[in-house]
């Protein structure tokens, strides 16, 4: 198989690939029809070769990623971010390690608020490698007075202040993050009352 093949099949593949755990081909419909075409066009030895590179390719591809949109460096969080969301993303750090887990394997980010431009600190409560879609729908960001939900139809939040401070919330989201179970966001009283209603 030429080089120009092998680059051409596989790059045909990548679209179709799920998280591609314990080392094996996760594919959609699409990509196994197209595995299978490829397994009946190819020799044995160059269809190994094939699924192998694939996987190179994923793995690879999905570290460097992660280094370009990962988590933003211990100085810039320190320059960017007020006390508290820094107070809040530094106990989820050292909880994270402690645990042994990547840090990025959470999608940490630094994030502005649209409306208001404030900075804060985003996290997903699940393995964003796992199960990326529910992972997206967990995440939450601790402001300078608030930990909100990035849902755009959760309007409620957790205040923070001295009862109340980021340290301690950051506790647990740290401790949902490690028991795989996220912390939903807590219901609005008003909305209730309008459920109600209706």
């Amino acid at each position: 198989m030429l080089q120009k093949d092998l680059l051409k099949k596989t790059y045909s593949l990548l679209p179709h690939l799920g998280p591609c755990l314990d080392g094996e081909l996760d594919l959609n419909k699409r990509g196994m029809k197209l595995i299978d075409k490829f397994q009946s066009e190819l020799e044995e030895g160059d269809f190994n070769l094939l699924c192998h590179f694939v996987l190179r390719t994923k793995y690879s591809t999905v570290r460097d990623a992660d280094d370009l949109l990962g988590g933003p460096k211990e100085e810039q969080l320190e320059k960017q971010l007020g006390p508290n969301a820094q107070s809040f993303a530094e106990h989820i750090q050292t909880g994270i390690e402690w645990a042994g887990l990547e840090m990025s394997d959470f999608k940490p980010m630094v994030v502005t608020h649209k409306e208001d431009g404030r900075l804060g600190f985003a996290i997903c409560q699940l393995d964003a490698n796992v199960e990326p879609e529910a992972a997206i729908d967990s995440m939450v960001c601790c402001f300078e007075d608030s930990l909100e939900w990035m849902l755009p139809e959760i309007t409620t939040s957790m205040c923070i202040n001295e009862e109340n401070p980021s340290s301690q919330i950051a506790t647990i989201i740290l401790g949902r993050i490690l028991t795989g179970e996220p912390l939903h966001a807590p219901s609005c009283p008003c909305c209730e009352a309008e459920k109600e209603q209706v």
